[in-house]
């Protein structure tokens, strides 16, 4: 936009992001919340509030931005005409962690202080909660980012490839005739545990749209590996190749820092992988991200997680 439309940034009073666009509608309070705030890359490293040397040197006003505040705080009272829409009366809006990552994984049903953590979907998200961020080369070169999370703690996340590769293959075979449920799927890897093929999830070519089946073969023939034999050798060495750059990507963030879902098959594969205790949540959480699976009073958030609560 400064480069774009200069004259619409330079009428701007205040930049909101969506979430605290949606606070402001319900209470008329600007605020900036730290769990997306944070993955504007505008916060300075301590994460205490805009990095103002870094907008200054990017010809931005830091004053666009409200006020930093944390998961827990009161924003505002809602507004009348909503209360009397709503018929819940003029109550408190508290802040959440408006990133909806960040709520997710508050909620992971844990007492460790500093869990690992995976996300998967069609793309996954693998991660470790940490009180400060991880700021090195070594962390640059990974290409981590550190994200804010409730009770001022970090997100240490590793953006990876998920069920991408198994969605593309499974709707690749419809359009071919052959119509597979993720059950069915399963059902196919039992006879095909024997097949060694193993792909780089993370190559550029397996992020692209259509062919993935021949992208599979190409790989393979260009690395010396023997061809899948059926759909279920197909399958099994896309899910073995996702479990093994998983248990990479765990290792490589381990290494970082001293404190060390919809697939079932996945996280078992993943467990299979790297001997961890792993924990599931339902896939329902998907859909349940802001919400707490138990009561938090305000004020808590900011004090940090309480994990000896466990989920109903």
């Amino acid at each position: 936009m400064k480069n774009q439309r200069p004259e619409v940034l330079e009428r701007a009073h205040r930049l909101l992001f969506m979430p605290d666009l949606i606070g402001y509608f319900l209470t008329e309070k600007q605020a900036c919340e730290f769990t997306i705030a944070s993955t504007s890359q505008c916060l300075n490293p301590e994460r205490t509030g805009i990095h103002t040397k870094l907008l200054e040197r990017l010809g931005l006003r830091s004053d666009l931005f409200a006020p930093l505040c944390y998961p827990g705080e009161v924003l505002g009272t809602l507004q009348p005409e909503i209360a009397v829409e709503c018929g819940c009366g003029e109550i408190d809006v508290l802040l959440c962690g408006a990133h909806d990552t960040a709520s997710a994984i508050y909620a992971l049903p844990t007492e460790e202080d500093h869990p690992l953590f995976l996300s998967c979907g069609t793309w996954a998200i693998t991660g470790q909660i940490l009180d400060q961020p991880v700021i090195t080369e070594a962390s640059a070169r990974l290409g981590v980012s550190n994200e804010g999370s409730p009770g001022g703690k970090t997100r240490l996340v590793r953006n990876l490839t998920g069920l991408w590769i198994i969605q593309q293959c499974k709707a690749e075979l419809e359009r071919q005739g052959t119509v597979l449920t993720y059950d069915e799927i399963e059902a196919t890897m039992d006879k095909a545990q024997g097949y060694g093929g193993l792909i780089d999830t993370q190559a550029p070519t397996f992020r692209e749209f259509g062919q993935t089946i021949e992208r599979i073969h190409s790989y393979l023939r260009a690395t010396g590996q023997p061809l899948p034999q059926s759909h279920g050798e197909l399958f099994w060495c896309v899910y073995q190749s996702l479990a093994a750059q998983m248990k990479l990507a765990f290792d490589e963030l381990e290494a970082l820092t001293p404190t060390g879902s919809h697939s079932f098959t996945v996280g078992s594969m993943v467990l299979a992988e790297t001997g961890e205790s792993i924990q599931t949540a339902s896939v329902a959480g998907t859909l349940l991200k802001l919400r707490f699976p138990f009561p938090v009073a305000p004020g808590d958030l900011l004090r940090g997680p309480n994990r000896n609560h466990q989920q109903g």
